[in-house]
Parts: C-alpha cells; sequence; structure tokens
C-alpha cells in the first residue's frame, strides 16, 4: 500500500497540471462522470449544493469536473502564501470556469452562492483545530470543522459528499457516496452533530475504498477532545 500511495501522490501533480487539458465534449473516454450527471435534477432543486470531500483521489478534479459540465462552482483552498505559485494554481483550477476563494472570511460569499443556487465545494478531513466538532473519523474522533452543517442549516442545500479516483493512468471515476438532505424539524446543536458525523462517516467509506488515495501525511487527528486519555498503545482510543 505504501508503494501504492507514493506512485498516487506523483501520479496526482501531474494529473493537477493536465486539468485544463480535459474538454468538456471530451471527457467520456478519460473520466466516468455518470454519478456527477446523476446530482443535475438535485442540482435543479435551485437550493444550491454543498459538495463535500477530503483529500482522496484526484481532488483537484472534484469541483473542475462539475465546472465543465455545467455547474456554476465555488470552491475554498488554502494558498501557499508565495504569490506567483498562488496565481499558477488559481489559474489551473480556473480553467474550466471554477470560482476559486481563500479558506477565510468565506462563509458569507459560500452562502450567496448556495442562495443563487450554485454549488460550493469544501474539504472537510482536515484538523479543525479547537473551534471544532468532535465527529467519529476512520474509527476515532476528529477535531472536523463545522462550516459544511451550518451551511446546510442556514440554507438547506442538499449535502454531497464526493470524490473522483485514479482507476488507471490517464482514467478517473466519480464517486457520490452520500446525500444529505436538510431535516427541518431538526435542533439546530444536535442536527449540527449529526450531519457532520454523516459527512465523516462517508468519508471514511471512501477512504476504506481507495486507501492508496489519501493524504495519509496530513496531522488529522492533532486536535483532541478535551480530558481525553490515550489507550494503552498510546493512540486515541476508538470512538463509540
Amino acid at each position: 500500500m505504501l508503494f501504492a500511495w507514493a506512485r498516487h501522490m506523483c501520479h496526482l501533480f501531474v494529473d493537477f497540471c493536465r486539468m485544463p487539458r480535459l474538454q468538456a465534449d471530451a471527457l467520456e473516454p478519460s473520466v466516468d462522470v455518470q454519478a456527477f450527471r446523476d446530482l443535475i435534477p438535485l442540482a435543479e432543486e435551485g437550493r444550491g449544493l454543498i459538495c463535500v470531500s477530503g483529500h482522496l483521489g484526484v481532488w483537484e478534479l472534484c469541483p473542475y469536473l462539475p465546472s465543465l459540465l455545467g455547474f456554476p462552482i465555488t470552491v475554498v483552498v488554502r494558498p501557499t502564501g508565495i504569490a506567483p505559485v498562488d496565481a499558477v494554481l488559481t489559474a489551473i483550477r480556473g480553467a474550466g470556469g471554477t470560482r476559486v476563494l481563500e479558506k477565510w472570511g468565506i462563509l458569507l460569499p459560500l452562502k450567496r452562492a448556495l442562495e443563487r443556487g450554485e454549488m460550493v465545494g469544501l474539504l472537510s478531513d482536515e484538523d479543525a483545530g479547537e473551534r471544532a466538532i468532535f465527529a467519529p473519523f476512520l474509527g476515532t474522533l476528529a477535531a472536523t470543522t463545522p462550516s459544511v452543517a451550518f451551511l446546510q442549516r442556514v440554507t438547506g442545500a442538499p449535502i454531497v459528499v464526493a470524490s473522483v479516483h485514479r482507476v488507471s493512468r490517464g482514467r478517473w471515476r466519480c464517486h457520490v457516496w452520500r446525500v444529505i438532505r436538510p431535516d427541518p424539524a431538526a435542533d439546530a446543536e444536535h442536527a449540527e452533530q449529526e450531519i457532520t458525523e454523516a459527512v465523516n462517516e462517508a468519508l471514511s467509506r471512501a477512504i476504506f475504498a481507495y486507501p492508496e488515495q489519501w493524504f495519509w501525511g496530513s496531522r488529522r487527528f492533532l486536535t483532541r477532545p478535551p480530558g481525553e486519555r490515550p489507550g494503552p498503545d498510546g493512540l486515541p482510543p476508538r470512538a463509540a
């Protein structure tokens, strides 16, 4: 698995640089986009779509492909802080029509995009620090961003947990792991916890299906719940 992961990470850089070569009228030989096409009726409901993924598969393709299929989409990225590098990365990400926002102060622009019936894309497999919701992820609690659940609560937009995976060199397949619709009767606090848990469960299934295509080098489990004690092996305890 370590060899497969290292090969994936090398191919990932090449896949990203070649993204602008993909054209809307010539996707089928390279990409199985049927799972994303099946989302069209959901998008046509007019409440927008919250597309959630992680550093899994060829994650840069996850917003790029919907933009080629005609979904207006806004994505959130973490800038490198090096202006020339960020300019190149933004140009590649936006080549298909994707709107790119830096990750600070983005809730209001994302809310407005959803209110226009558009799609927004976020990665939720990063450590969210102290302002997190702790929810099971890969078998233990993980500090998870509350932004996804908050956006659904204030807009009523469905959440789609999706990813794009390499199936062979130069060929990819789109997956939708779960669709989470809002529950108008749910209590706000409990709803945010339940939504976050549902997102993490879907992402965990995706990682178990393609373990060699997740970015294992991230410090995903750095922030721990207050008062938690490690197990006898020194690792965080399993989630109930």
